[in-house]
């Protein structure tokens, strides 16, 4: 699902390798809710609420490569994440 080269980039982290981003997936603590996808061409937007106890809005952009996810950005505000 992942290219080779696929990258994720986020102010807390980035992951350089599909495997890399897998594992961090795997410490995630949370539930994904009121999820929306904007179509851009071959690449969309995904807007969520990350329901981690507190709720938190997130915005991915998720760029495609063929039929494969090649790259993810995050934006949100970390202050919202407790320490």
């Amino acid at each position: 699902m992942l290219t080779d080269n696929f990258t994720f980039k986020s102010k807390i982290g980035d992951r350089e390798s599909p495997d890399e981003f897998a594992q961090s997936l795997l410490k995630v603590d949370g539930i994904v809710t009121k999820s929306k996808t904007i179509p851009e061409g071959d690449n969309f937007v995904h807007l969520y609420i990350l329901d981690i106890g507190a709720k938190i809005p997130m915005c991915d952009e998720i760029k495609f490569h063929g039929d494969k996810i090649a790259s993810i950005i995050i934006y949100k505000d970390f202050k919202l994440f407790a320490p």
